[in-house]
C-alpha cells in the first residue's frame, strides 16, 4: 500500500535541487515551502518561506503567502512577527492590515483586529480585492455596518471598471443581505438578494428575498419573488415550490387570506410539485409535511411510500412514515423497519428517539418506551413528547413518575399545554394523586 503524503514526498525530494537552482526567486521558495507544508515539515516550511519574504521586503504579497505558511504550520507567533515587522515599515499598506487583523481575529484579538481593518480602510482602494477581504474580515468580526458598506464599496469598483460588467451571480450580494438582516433592515436585504440573479446562489437568493419581505411584512411581495424564481430558475423550481408553501402555511402570514384557504393552497402547491416531480425526495417529503399538517393522513402516508421507494435511505421519512403508522397503531412490523434504519443513521435525533419510545410503548415493551422518550426529552423538550411520557408511565402503572411528569408539562407547557394535559389527567385517572418530590 501507498501511505499517504508520499507522492507530495517524491515530488519534493525531485525539485528541491531544481528549486536550489533559484535562491532568489522568492515565488519559486515560497511555491516550494508550502509544498514541504503539505508533507508535514512545517517548522522547515515556515523557515523557508519567511526567509524567501526576507529577501524581497517591500513584496507585500511575497509576505502574505509567507505568512501563510506559517500560519497553517502552527507558527501563528511567527507570521504575526512578520506581519508586524513589515508594518512598522509600511503601516498604511492595505493588503498587509487586513492579513494582520485576520490573524488578530483569529487569535482572539478583536479591538486590535478591527483597529487594522479600519487603518486598512482608511486607505483610498486601488484594487477591490482589498474591499472585498476588508468586507469578510468585517463580517467575521460580526461588525455589520462595516461589512455593508465595504462589500458595496466592491461593488461599486466592480461597476467602475466597465458597464458591461454582469453582477447578478456574485455571491457578494448575499453577504449583503445578510448583513443588512443584521442591523434589522428586512427591506434593504430584499433589495439586495433580488440582485442576485443567476449562478449556484440565486435559489438561495430568492428563498431569503422572500423571508425578508416577509419580515417586511410583504407576503405577497414574498410569494410573488419565489413565484417568478420558479419561471426564471427552472431546474430548481422544486426548492421554490416547497419554500412558497412553507410561507403559506407560516404563521406569520396567515393574514394574507384566512388559515383554512393558506392551508388549501399550500397542499395544492405541493401536491402540483409531487405530480410534477414524483423522483424529487425533498419535494415527496415537504409535500406529505403539509398534507399532515393539514390532516390528510392518506395523502401523506402515500407520498412518504412512494418517498421511500425513491430513496429508502431518506433518515427524516423513515421516520415521519414509520411514526405515522406507529400512531395509527397498525403495521407496526413495518414501522419497526422504518425507524430502525431512521435510529441507525440519526441515533441522537430527539425526534427519532421519540418515534422509537413511541413504537416500544405500542408494542407494549414499556421500559424500552421510557429510556427512548427520556433520552429524547434530555436532548429537546417538547410538549408532545412529555405526554407521551406520562403515558407510558401510567400504562406501567407508575402513577407517582407518570403525576410527576404531568405536572412537569403544565409547568414547563403552560397554556399551549393545558388541554394535553387535561385529557391525559382524565384518560389515567391522575388528578387525584398526591405528587412526590423527587428524592
Amino acid at each position: 500500500a501507498v501511505k499517504p503524503g508520499s507522492g507530495l514526498k517524491t515530488a519534493v525530494q525531485t525539485l528541491e535541487p531544481i528549486v536550489a537552482q533559484y535562491p532568489k526567486r522568492a515565488d519559486v521558495q515560497i511555491g516550494f515551502a508550502q509544498l514541504l507544508a503539505r508533507t508535514g515539515q512545517g517548522d522547515l516550511a515556515c523557515r523557508r518561506a519567511a526567509a524567501a519574504s526576507a529577501a524581497v521586503p517591500n513584496d507585500h504579497e511575497r509576505l502574505g503567502e509567507a505568512a501563510d505558511v506559517c500560519w497553517q504550520a502552527g507558527n501563528m507567533g511567527e507570521a504575526r512577527s512578520m506581519l508586524e515587522k513589515y508594518l512598522k515599515k509600511h503601516p498604511n499598506d492595505s493588503y498587509v492590515l487586513l492579513i494582520f487583523g485576520r490573524v488578530e481575529e483569529r487569535l482572539g484579538r478583536r479591538a486590535s483586529a478591527l483597529d487594522a481593518l479600519v487603518r486598512a480602510m482608511k486607505q483610498p482602494a486601488s484594487d477591490e480585492r482589498i474591499a472585498f477581504n476588508a468586507g469578510e474580515l468585517a463580517a467575521d468580526l460580526g461588525d455589520a455596518p462595516k461589512t455593508e458598506a465595504y462589500f458595496k464599496r466592491y461593488v461599486e469598483m466592480l461597476r467602475a471598471q466597465s458597464e458591461d460588467i454582469d453582477l447578478t451571480r456574485l455571491e457578494v450580494w448575499l453577504r449583503l443581505g445578510n448583513a443588512a438582516l443584521m442591523q434589522k433592515s428586512p427591506e434593504r436585504a430584499a433589495e439586495y438578494y433580488a440582485e442576485l440573479r443567476g449562478g449556484p446562489f440565486a435559489v438561495d437568493a430568492r428563498i431569503r428575498e422572500a423571508l425578508a419581505l416577509t419580515d417586511a411584512g410583504r407576503p405577497e411581495d414574498a410569494l410573488k419573488a419565489l413565484r417568478e424564481g420558479r419561471e426564471e430558475l427552472k431546474l430548481d423550481a422544486p426548492a421554490l415550490m416547497s419554500a412558497e408553501s412553507k410561507l403559506l402555511m407560516d404563521s406569520m402570514i396567515s393574514g394574507l387570506t384566512d388559515i383554512v384557504e393558506a392551508y388549501g393552497k399550500a397542499v395544492a402547491l405541493m401536491q402540483q410539485a409531487a405530480q410534477t416531480y414524483p423522483t424529487e425526495p425533498e419535494v415527496l417529503y415537504d409535500a406529505a409535511m403539509v398534507e399532515m399538517d393539514s390532516g390528510l393522513r392518506t395523502e401523506a402516508e402515500k407520498h412518504l411510500r412512494a418517498l421511500m421507494t425513491v430513496n429508502p435511505q431518506h433518515v427524516q421519512g423513515a421516520n415521519a412514515l414509520g411514526y405515522l403508522l406507529t400512531e395509527d397503531n397498525r403495521d407496526l412490523k413495518f414501522a419497526r423497519e422504518l425507524l430502525e434504519r431512521a435510529y441507525r443513521a440519526e441515533p441522537l435525533n430527539p425526534y427519532i428517539l421519540d418515534s422509537m419510545g413511541w413504537l416500544n410503548f405500542r408494542e407494549g415493551r414499556y421500559r424500552a418506551a421510557a429510556e427512548f422518550t427520556t433520552a429524547s426529552l434530555k436532548r429537546l423538550w417538547d410538549i408532545e413528547v412529555a405526554g407521551h411520557l406520562v403515558e407510558i408511565y401510567a400504562a406501567q402503572g407508575k402513577k407517582t413518575e407518570a403525576l410527576r411528569t404531568l405536572h412537569e408539562l403544565a409547568r414547563q407547557g403552560g397554556d399551549d399545554a393545558k388541554a394535553l394535559v387535561d385529557q391525559l389527567a382524565a384518560r389515567w385517572k391522575l388528578s387525584e394523586l398526591p405528587i412526590k418530590t423527587a428524592q
